[in-house]
């Protein structure tokens, strides 16, 4: 096994660990009420943590041709996954049987650190790119991922509504360019 599957396998364990408490979630939303009212917010915001987190594992394979020599390179690499852990878990409530339970404002309680979550995410990606990938601090991925740092930490301190429906937009924007092939994905 070379240090790169070594590296991936827990890398992505931590991700389906991630993963499976989301939908966990859902399933828990759903069992609530015979016709649970799902608050549309709290869906995109859901789903695209989902696909967030897919289309983060399936960019692990640009790392292939990486040598792996260090061990601050695995801690690279694993820091971002580690963060859609609590991010799965804030999004994915336990609402009690036979008690009323208001989606859009449980979404409204957490979306500080749901958005500041995906800041530190976002972040930590970046930092993964530039440290082990050798992307350039000059590219404009880069450029883009921190104005959608910036966007998610003005929208989570000033706790604007409005300012958190673009950010989401802002993801499902390029999220939607990768799954529909308007943007080449990366690794693949």
């Amino acid at each position: 096994m070379s240090k790169f599957e070594f590296t991936i396998t827990i890398v992505s364990i931590v991700i389906a660990f991630a993963l499976s408490e989301l939908m966990a979630g859902w399933g828990r939303i759903l069992r609530h009420h015979q016709r649970p009212r799902i608050d549309w917010l709290f869906a995109a915001w859901s789903v695209g943590i989902l696909l967030l987190g897919v289309l983060h594992w399936s960019g692990l394979w640009l790392y292939a041709s990486v040598p792996f020599e260090t061990l601050p390179q695995l801690f690279a690499l694993l820091a971002p996954p580690l963060l859609l852990v609590p991010l799965a878990f804030l999004l994915s409530p336990d609402p009690k049987a036979d008690v009323s339970f208001d989606l859009g404002a449980y979404f409204r309680d957490i979306s500080r650190p749901t958005l500041l979550l995906v800041a530190a995410f976002t972040i930590l990606s970046l930092v993964a790119d530039v440290a082990v990938g050798g992307v350039s601090l000059f590219s404009i991925e880069i450029a883009w991922s921190l104005g959608f740092v910036g966007l998610l930490v003005a929208a989570a301190v000033s706790r604007s509504e409005k300012l958190g429906i673009v950010a989401l937009a802002t993801l499902w924007i390029s999220i939607a360019g990768f799954v529909f092939g308007l943007v080449d994905a990366p690794g693949w």
